[in-house]
C-alpha cells in the first residue's frame, strides 16, 4: 500500500474506497440498476438529453488512489453550465459552488443532476468501500493453459499445437479440445505476446488460423466480428455467433475510446461506462505520467487506444492486451477486457463473493501497463526475461494505481511458497503465476531504494540490455545486496513485517510451511550433539533463497555453537595457533575460501527471537561461528530463522551454491555456560628448610576455599551474532577461528588455613589458623569450560582452573610452644600440563583434582587439591 497517487489535472478519477465484506453481490446489482438510467461522463463529456439542458463538463470524486477500509470523507467536485439548480443524491441534496465533501462508510454511488427550464442532465461517479480481503475470482485456479502446458511437458502436443489452444481457450473458440475444460481464468497477455513474437515463423496454415486474434475485434475479419451479427456469416467453429459492438465513449482526455457488447444489459453497459471508464481515465493519467509513454493503439489513430469490453461464457481470459504489429515506437495493441469473468460469473457463482468493480478497475491497471510496456522496445517480446517484467511490473502497477484493492495479494503467494526458486525463473516445474509474485522484489525497490519512478528507469534500462542485469545497472551494481535484504523481506514474519507495512499483506514465507524446513535442536538424552542446518540440494539457486527455521524446546540445551558452513568451508581440525594439544578432529574449522564476488553473492542472515522478542536480521555473511548460551537471558535463544541467499545473477555463471565442505551445524550440549558457584580444599607438605640440612621440620598446610563464584558478562545479542571472539575474554583467547571455551572470572572467595609445624627445635614448633575474605584486588581466578570441542577429544567436555593470590596473603597463626606472629603465604589451585578433567554428564558439575611438584627437584613437596563447582542456575551444593 502506498499513498494515494496526485491526481492529474483535468482527468475525471474516483475514489475506491474500502467495501465491507458484508457488501454482497445484490447490493452492487442494485446500485448498477439504479444507475441505468443515468447518463454518465467519465471524462467530462456533456451529457445534455435535451436541446437547451445544462452542460456538465466535469464530475469528480477523489483521492483517485483509495481510501482504507471503514471509509472516509470524499470530496465531490464539479463544472456545470446553464443550470438553475444541482443536486447529488444520495445525502446531499441541493448544492451551490463546485464541490462538496461528504463520509462514506460503503460502497456508493452519487449522481449529479444539473436542471434548468429546459431540460435536466445526469453523471454518476462510483466510489467503493473495499473489502476487508481482496475480493474476486480465484485468480490462480487450474486452467486450460495449465491443462495445456501438462500435455505439452509430457509431448503429447508440440509447442505450435500448445499455443494455438491457449489462443482458443482464452478467445473461447470451440476448436479447442474437450478435454482442456478446466474453469480457472487465463492470463491471457503472455500468451498474446508469444503468438505476436512468433507469428511470422508459423506456417501458413497456421497463421490463416491464427490471424483473426491479432485483429481489434472490431474489425469484420478479427476472431470477434467472424462471429458477431455484424459479420456476413459466422465462424465455421461451430460456435455461437457474438452480439455486434456498440459505444464509442472517449475517456482518459479523448486518449482511450471505450466499446462494449451490444447485447449488455442497461446495469452492464452502465458499469463499463462508469467504473471500466473512470477505471482507465485514473489508470491512464497515473501510468503515463510514471513511465513517460503512452500506449500506441493499433486502429485508425494510434494516439486513441482502443478498448473492448465483451462478455463470453467460454472465453477464458479475465483481460488480455494484444500487440498486433510492431512500428519503430514499440508494439501497437489493444485491450480486451471478459465481463463475463469479472461480473456475470459473480451472479452465477455467488458464494464466490466478488465485488467487480474492484476486480475490474485492478485488471485495467494491469492490463494498462502491459499496453505501455508494449511500446519498450526488445528484441523478443516473448523471451522469458521480458514476460517475467511484463507481469510483475503490471501486477505491481495494479498496486501503485490500486493500493486498496490488494488483488497483487493473489500472486504473492505464487513466490513467497517455492522461495526456492529464482526470481526470473522460466522453468516448466515453476507456475507461470510466480512471475506476478515477482512485484514484490518491485515493491521493496520502490519504497525502499528510489520510489515509483525506479519502475521506468528499470524498463528504460532493460531496453539496451538484459532485464537483470539492467535492474543491477539502476541499482549501481548492488542487485545482490538488494535481493539479499529482499529475501529477508519475504520471509514477513518476526522482526521484519516490511510487506504488511507497504502492501497490508500478511502472507510471507513464513506462513507457507512447505517453504521452509524446520529443525528442533534437541539432544535426545545424549550429553552433546551436532545437529545439521541444511541446505537442500542441489544447492541455494541464482536469485534465490532457502529459509530454516530452528527451535528450542529441549531445556536441557544449555550451549550452542553456529558453524556457518554456506559461506565458509567448514572441516574438523585444529587450528594452527592453539596452546593446548588436541586431536585432529578437535574443533570445527572454517576457511575463507569463497573470492570476493563469490562472498557478495552468496549470503546468510538471521533472524533471533530471544526473550520473547524478535530481533535482526543479522548479517552472518564474514561469521564463521555464533555460540548462544541458554543460561543467560541475553545470550539465550527460543527461535532462529536461517536465510540463505544466493545474489548472483549473471547468465553465464548462474548456479547453485552448496557447502564446500561440511553441512551448516549446531552443535548443541548440556554444558553449563553462564556462571559457577562451588568450593575447593588443597594441602601441601613441607620439607627441610634449604641451607640447613641439619634443622628438620614438617610443615602441614591446608587451605579452604570457600564461596567461590565464578562469572562473566552477558554479551548483548548485537555483539553476540558478530561470532568469536566477540563472546570471550580476549586475553584468554586459544583460536581465532572459534573459541573452544567459555572463560569466567573467579569474583569471590573466601580463604581458610591450618598450619601445622613440627620442628626438630621445639621452640620453633607451632600449629594455627586464620582466614581471608578474597576479592578482585587480592586474588586471580579463571574458569574455563570446553563446550565446543568436538568427541573423541581428550578436551571434550573438559575445563581448565587457575585460581591464586595476586600478592602474598597473611594471617595469623597462635603457635603453644613457640611465639605465633603474622605468616606469608602464596597457593596455587589449577589444573596443569594438560590436564582438564571432564564435567559431569549433567553439564551442570564439576568435580576435579589435581597433584603436582610445587617446585622441581624438590622431593616430598607435593600440592593437592580438590574443587567442586556447581552451575550457578542449578541447586548448588554446600
Amino acid at each position: 500500500m502506498r499513498p494515494a497517487a496526485t491526481k492529474a489535472p483535468g482527468s475525471a478519477v474516483h475514489t475506491v474506497l474500502k467495501s465491507a465484506a458484508k457488501l454482497l453481490r445484490i447490493g452492487m446489482l442494485v446500485a448498477l440498476v439504479l444507475l441505468a438510467a443515468c447518463a454518465s461522463a467519465p471524462s467530462g463529456d456533456d451529457t445534455g438529453t435535451a436541446e437547451g439542458a445544462p452542460v456538465i463538463e466535469r464530475f469528480e470524486v477523489s483521492p483517485g488512489g483509495g481510501l482504507e477500509q471503514g471509509g472516509g470523507e470524499v470530496t465531490l467536485s464539479w463544472t456545470v453550465t446553464d443550470a438553475d439548480s444541482v443536486r447529488i443524491d444520495p445525502d446531499l441534496g441541493a448544492v451551490d459552488g463546485t464541490e462538496a465533501v461528504t463520509t462514506v462508510t460503503e460502497s456508493t454511488s452519487f449522481t449529479l443532476t444539473a436542471s434548468n427550464a429546459r431540460g435536466s442532465t445526469e453523471a454518476t461517479v462510483i466510489a467503493l468501500v473495499a473489502s476487508d480481503e481482496p475480493p474476486g475470482v480465484d485468480l490462480l485456479a487450474f486452467s486450460a493453459a495449465d491443462q495445456i502446458d501438462e500435455a505439452l511437458a509430457l509431448g503429447t502436443i508440440d509447442e505450435v499445437t500448445a499455443l494455438r489452444y491457449k489462443i482458443f481457450a482464452v478467445h473461447g473458440d470451440k476448436r479447442l479440445p474437450p478435454e482442456y475444460d478446466a474453469e480457472g481464468p487465463i492470463h491471457g497477455t503472455p500468451i498474446m505476446f508469444e503468438l505476436a513474437q512468433r507469428f511470422d515463423g508459423l506456417t501458413a496454415e497456421v497463421k490463416d488460423e491464427m490471424r483473426p486474434f491479432l485483429l481489434p475485434p472490431d474489425l469484420p475479419e478479427s476472431w470477434y466480428g467472424t462471429r458477431s451479427g455484424s459479420a456476413q456469416k459466422a465462424d465455421d467453429n461451430d460456435a455461437a455467433a457474438f452480439p455486434p459492438l456498440e459505444g464509442d465513449l472517449l475517456v482518459a482526455g479523448g486518449r482511450v475510446r471505450l466499446k462494449w457488447q451490444a447485447s449488455f444489459t442497461e446495469s452492464e453497459k452502465q458499469f463499463v461506462r462508469t467504473v471500466v471508464g473512470q477505471a482507465l481515465t485514473y489508470s491512464y493519467a497515473q501510468l503515463t505520467e510514471l513511465m513517460g509513454r503512452t500506449p500506441i493503439g493499433d486502429g485508425d489513430d494510434p494516439d486513441v487506444y482502443p478498448v473492448y469490453v465483451m462478455g463470453d461464457a467460454s472465453a477464458s481470459g479475465l483481460g488480455w492486451t494484444s500487440p498486433t504489429s510492431e512500428t519503430a515506437q514499440g508494439w501497437r495493441s489493444h485491450l480486451t477486457l471478459n465481463l463475463y469473468r469479472i461480473i456475470i460469473r459473480t451472479i452465477d457463482f455467488p458464494e464466490l463473493l466478488v465485488l467487480p468493480s474492484e476486480l475490474a478497475s485492478w485488471v485495467v491497471a494491469h492490463e494498462l501497463f502491459h499496453a505501455i510496456g508494449a511500446t519498450f522496445e526488445f528484441e523478443d517480446i516473448y523471451a522469458d526475461e521480458v514476460l517475467w517484467l511484463h507481469e510483475s511490473s503490471a501486477t505491481w502497477a495494479g498496486n501503485y494505481v490500486y493500493p486498496e484493492f490488494d488483488y497483487e495479494h493473489r500472486f504473492a503467494g505464487e513466490l513467497l511458497q517455492i522461495p526456492d526458486r529464482p526470481l526470473d525463473d522460466s522453468a516448466a516445474v515453476t507456475p507461470v503465476a510466480h512471475r506476478y509474485g515477482g512485484y514484490l522484489f518491485h515493491l521493496f525497490a520502490t519504497e525502499r531504494l528510489g520510489g515509483p519512478n525506479l519502475m521506468r528507469e528499470f524498463w528504460e534500462e532493460s531496453e539496451r540490455q538484459h532485464v537483470v542485469p539492467a535492474i543491477d545497472e539502476v541499482l549501481d551494481g548492488k542487485l545482490p545486496e538488494v535481493w539479499a535484504d529482499v529475501a529477508v523481506t519475504n520471509w514477513n514474519a518476526g522482526p521484519v513485517r516490511l510487506h504488511s507495512e507497504w502492501d497490508d499483506l500478511d502472507e510471507g514465507v513464513a506462513t507457507h510451511t512447505e517453504a521452509f524446513t524446520t529443525v528442533d535442536v534437541t539432544l535426545g538424552g545424549e550429553p552433546t550433539r551436532i545437529i545439521p542446518v541444511p541446505v537442500a540440494e542441489p544447492g541455494v539457486n541464482a536469485l534465490a533463497a532457502q529459509y530454516v527455521r530452528i527451535e528450542f524446546d529441549d531445556p536441557s540445551v544449555r550451549s550452542l555453537l553456529f558453524s556457518n558452513g554456506f559461506n565458509y568451508e567448514l572441516g574438523r581440525g585444529v587450528p594452527s595457533d592453539l596452546i593446548v594439544e588436541h586431536e585432529g578432529d578437535a574443533f570445527y574449522v572454517a576457511n575463507e575460501v569463497f573470492t570476493e564476488v563469490r562472498a557478495r553473492n552468496t549470503q546468510t542472515r538471521l533472524l533471533v527471537k530471544s526473550q520473547g522478542q524478535w530481533s535482526g536480521p543479522y548479517d552472518l555473511t564474514v561469521v564463521p561461528f555464533v555460540a548462544f548460551c541458554q543460561d543467560l537471558a541475553e545470550e539465550s535463544v527460543e527461535e532462529l530463522v536461517f536465510i540463505f541467499i544466493n545474489g548472483n545473477f549473471e547468465t553465464a555463471k548462474r548456479a547453485p551454491v552448496k557447502p564446500r565442505g561440511l553441512q551448516p551445524s549446531f552443535l548443541a550440549s548440556n554444558m553449563a555456560c553462564g556462571a559457577w558457584v562451588g568450593t575447593a580444599g588443597g594441602s601441601s607438605t613441607g620439607s627441610p628448610a634449604p641451607g640447613n640440612p641439619d634443622l628438620s621440620y614438617s610443615e602441614v598446610t591446608r587451605v579452604s576455599l570457600t564461596e567461590l563464584s565464578f562469572s562473566r558478562e552477558p554479551v548483548p545479542m548485537e555483539e553476540l551474532v558478530r561470532g568469536w571472539p566477540a563472546t570471550n575474554l580476549g586475553t584468554y583467547l586459544f583460536s581465532t577461528y572459534v573459541g573452544p571455551s567459555y572463560w569466567f572470572e573467579l569474583s569471590e572467595g573466601k580463604a581458610n588455613w591450618t598450619e601445622t609445624y613440627a620442628s626438630s627445635d621445639p621452640a620453633q614448633s607451632c600449629e594455627g589458623s586464620g582466614s581471608v575474605d578474597l576479592d578482585q584486588a587480592q586474588l586471580y581466578g579463571i574458569l574455563g569450560t570446553y563446550n565446543h570441542v568436538l568427541p573423541n577429544d581428550p578436551t571434550y567436555r573438559g575445563h581448565f582452573i587457575d585460581v591464586g593470590p595476586l600478592t602474598e596473603l597473611t594471617y595469623q597463626v597462635s603457635c603453644e610452644l613457640g611465639p605465633g606472629g603474622t605468616r606469608r603465604s602464596n597457593f596455587s589451585l589449577g589444573t596443569f600440563d594438560d590436564d582438564t578433567p571432564p564435567i559431569e554428564s549433567d553439564g551442570a558439575t564439576i568435580l576435579g583434582s589435581s597433584e603436582r611438584l610445587t617446585e622441581a627437584g624438590i622431593v616430598n613437596d607435593l600440592e593437592r587439591w580438590t574443587w567442586d563447582l556447581f552451575a550457578a542456575t542449578e541447586s548448588s551444593a554446600p
